[in-house]
């Protein structure tokens, strides 16, 4: 049997009991919320891995799941798998903490070249690999069975849907039946707790925080960060005071922000092997906490990654079909986009085709024409940068002892959006009407959301990308940083006091030095020594 290792019990806590492992709450479709002790006699009757499986198709929540079966170990995460499980590929150690792992035997920390440079190219590893050779991760929405030497992955949520054609109307009174369906929920959830919003100037918090006030919320607390004056910030304040909630500015300026670089508690805490570390927020919940704004039983309620399902990212047919309807077409689409800042070579790019194909393939998605193209690209970008990257917010929450909740990773929603004709998703159509006309302008905030564009073509982005990169070989040795309006952050001193800090200066392509390639290249020195780039550099073409 595996050693279990459950180390993580900051905001979400492990409970153990009768040989199940259990962190964070199980939800039943009417709201019935089950924690610790509750969940795992939830969990004990279930006497076989099939119906452990279909239990959780219909099961809301946040979670990771540990059951020791007999000489079997099941594994489980929820369908944004915000609580990351980890385990060794000779199946000795079962963990939420990769450090322990390491820890517990010098020869799970060989790192594999390919994955550090899938990391160092775009800052995270994908489907159920990491950055070490030896240790493998729960992908989102599965269940895996550890049995007679072998750990098998069967999906209980796949993130796509079978689209069925509705009207325009019907499809929005369906949205704000879902809405509120899901928001009870998560009400439910929060259990009479503060809540608390990180409200930017997008839609999705916004979303979110006109939803709480649509089913009588009031004890809310709104917070926003960054540069003074920035259109976030005065998005955030407008939305904030139109609903009437508590709204707080944490300022980001020059003299707190160069210090993030010595948080080392944070940096190890949320440091991942499938991703570097999330800082947009640390300052600012850091500031609420101290300053004592924040009470200490709040619930941070966010509106994490609502622009994949409601179809941001949703290419056009026509460029879609450039690449033809196929699950070959959609690993190359999704190839080129992920890696547009580097030229790979075809061996790098070979593999991760096959990395798609295939997830593709163990999720049962075969795509013949444009609808299932889209499924596909929502099954691949949801279980990518999505669940690997921006989810990782939480690990602010989580670092100050907060729990979370999840309303746009409710499956209900989800599905709803995945069984939408690419028609009503594309660029967000639908759902930006039913903010704009409907649920914002109820408490008049129904505005558009401001686009923060870096420049209106390709080919002048491509033109600024140049001359941003002759200014940073100048500017940023000499401890110059560069100003730009697309900061919203105001992290250009980060991004010096990082460039300062990087050995490896040869990993720095000049021309996409902004925040997240120094940070990743920083966090990368700090965890895995400073000669990794001389391993990797072989994938670049």
């Amino acid at each position: 049997m595996a050693e279990i290792i459950c180390n993580k019990n900051r905001g979400y806590k492990w409970t153990n009991k009768k040989g199940i492992y259990f962190k964070g709450y199980l939800q039943a479709e009417n709201g019935e919320v089950w924690r610790s002790e509750e969940a795992i006699e939830q969990l004990y009757n279930i006497d076989s891995f099939e119906k452990f499986r279909k239990y959780l198709q219909k099961i809301y929540g946040v979670f990771a799941i540990i059951i020791e079966h007999g000489s079997e170990i099941w594994l489980a995460s929820d369908v944004a798998g915000s609580i990351p499980l980890y385990y060794t590929d000779d199946l000795k150690v079962v963990a939420d903490d990769v450090d322990a792992i390491i820890k517990s035997d010098n020869n799970y920390d060989e790192l594999d070249s390919l994955r550090a440079f899938e990391l160092y190219a775009t800052s995270y590893v994908g489907y159920n690999n990491t950055v070490y050779k030896r240790i493998k991760q729960i992908q989102i929405g599965s269940v895996c069975r550890i049995k007679n030497n072998s750990a098998i992955e069967t999906s209980y949520y796949v993130h796509a849907g079978n689209v069925s054609d509705r009207s325009e109307e019907t499809a929005i009174q369906e949205l704000d039946e879902r809405t509120q369906a899901m928001m009870k929920r998560i009400i439910a959830a929060a259990e009479g707790r503060t809540v608390v919003i990180s409200l930017s100037g997008g839609y999705d918090s916004r979303y979110v925080a006109c939803s709480l006030k649509d089913n009588g919320v009031d004890d809310v607390i709104c917070y926003t960060y960054g540069r003074e004056g920035s259109f976030e910030v005065e998005q955030s304040r407008k939305v904030a005071n139109a609903l009437g909630y508590k709204w707080y500015n944490v300022q980001y300026n020059d003299s707190e922000i160069r210090e993030l670089i010595h948080e080392d508690g944070y940096l190890d805490y949320s440091n991942r092997p499938d991703y570097i570390t999330y800082l947009q927020n640390y300052y600012a919940v850091n500031r609420l906490k101290e300053t004592g704004m924040l009470p200490d039983n709040a619930v941070f309620i966010t509106g994490l990654c609502n622009d994949m399902p409601t179809g941001f990212y949703i290419p056009d047919s026509k460029r879609a079909e450039q690449f033809g309807f196929s699950n070959e077409g959609a690993a190359e689409y999704n190839v080129r986009q992920r890696f547009v800042k580097f030229s790979i070579t075809e061996e790098a790019e070979r593999k991760y085709k096959s990395d798609i194909l295939k997830f593709l393939q163990g999720m049962g998605i075969s795509v013949k024409d444009y609808e299932s193209f889209v499924s596909a690209l929502d099954c691949i970008e949801t279980s990518g940068f999505h669940t690997h990257c921006y989810l990782n917010m939480n690990a602010v929450h989580g670092y100050f002892g907060y729990e979370w909740l999840l309303p746009c990773w409710d499956h209900d929603m989800l599905t709803y959006w995945y069984s939408l004709s690419p028609k009503l998703r594309i660029g967000q159509y639908l759902y930006e009407k039913y903010i704009t006309e409907h649920l914002g302008r109820k408490y008049g905030v129904g505005t558009k959301k401001h686009l923060n564009l870096s420049a209106p073509t390709p080919f002048l982005d491509k033109m600024k990308r140049i001359c941003g990169g002759i200014l940073v070989r100048i500017a940023y040795p000499l401890g110059i940083p560069l100003k730009r309006n697309t900061d919203v952050n105001n992290f250009a001193v980060f991004e010096v006091a990082l460039y300062k800090a990087i050995s490896q200066k040869k990993a720095i392509k000049a021309d996409r030095a902004g925040i997240i390639l120094l940070l990743t290249i920083f966090m990368m020195e700090k965890r895995y020594g400073k000669t990794w780039y001389r391993d990797i550099k072989r994938y670049l073409k």
